[in-house]
Order: C-alpha cells, then structure tokens, then sequence
C-alpha cells in the first residue's frame, strides 16, 4: 500500500496515529493537537499549490506538444511525434500523480485528525460533567447532615 499512495501518505498516518491518539487527556495535549492540526492543514495548503503548479507544468506540456505537433509537416512521420511526446507528457504526468498522492495522504491525516480531536472534546466534555455531579451529590449529603 505505501508504495501504490506514496511515502508521505503512510507518513503521515503513521504520524497521526502513533503521535496523536495517545496524547488525549489533559486539555494541554488537546491545545498541542489543535496545533497539530493547523499545521496539518498548512501543508495541506501547501499540497494543493503543488497540485496547482503541477498541472500548470501539464498545461504547458501540452501546449508545447501542440505548437510541435501544429509546426509538423506532413512528411514528419507519426512516431517521431510519439517519441518526442511519450517522455515529457510521461514525465510530466507522473509528477501530477505523485502529486495527487501526496495530496491524498494528507487529507486522510487531516481527516485522521479531525475526527480524533472531535471524539477527544465529547469525551473531556463527558468526564466533566460527571466530575461536575459528583461534587453536587457531595454537597447535598453534606448540606443534609449525612
């Protein structure tokens, strides 16, 4: 699997789960996870403006490979083309999917991240409220004379 979504997904799955998903109990570890997860999406962020450069990188290979393919006279055979294209649209092509890749493993992070920071604010929500009637239920059997 990490060699068909690439290195960075498992790293970053790997990140989140190892690092994140033992941190959850004291609202200091829950503030590191909310940094965490800022970071988290600033390279999402940055992912995406890769993605955007890639295809800019796509465009103007096919623009280019048009300009050729328009510039060929009829007597130009049609695998001299072939072999002027297949490299760099190939090339090309493999740093958008690698891309989108890298792209993907960060949104399952994020998503990873966001449903453990959600899961952790029930729960610290949960246990507070109970801390919360146990301490009234003390003060009544106090205010009772138990």
């Amino acid at each position: 699997m990490g060699q068909l979504l690439g290195p960075h997904f498992i790293v970053s799955v790997v990140y989140v789960v190892s690092y994140l998903l033992p941190l959850f109990s004291t609202n200091v570890e829950l503030k590191a996870a909310n940094v965490e997860l800022t970071a988290a999406f600033v390279e999402l962020t940055a992912a995406f403006v890769e993605l955007t450069a890639a295809f800019v990188k796509l465009t103007a290979a096919f623009v280019e490979l048009t300009a050729d393919f328009d510039r060929c006279v009829p007597s130009c055979n049609n695998a001299t083309f072939m072999q002027k294209l297949t490299p760099q649209v190939a090339k090309t092509t493999l740093a958008t999917i690698s891309t989108i890749t890298r792209l993907f493993g960060v949104v399952i992070a994020v998503i990873v991240i966001v449903v453990i920071v959600v899961v952790v604010v029930v729960v610290v929500d949960n246990d507070d409220d109970d801390r919360d009637d146990d301490v009234d239920e003390d003060d009544e059997d106090e205010d009772a004379g138990i």
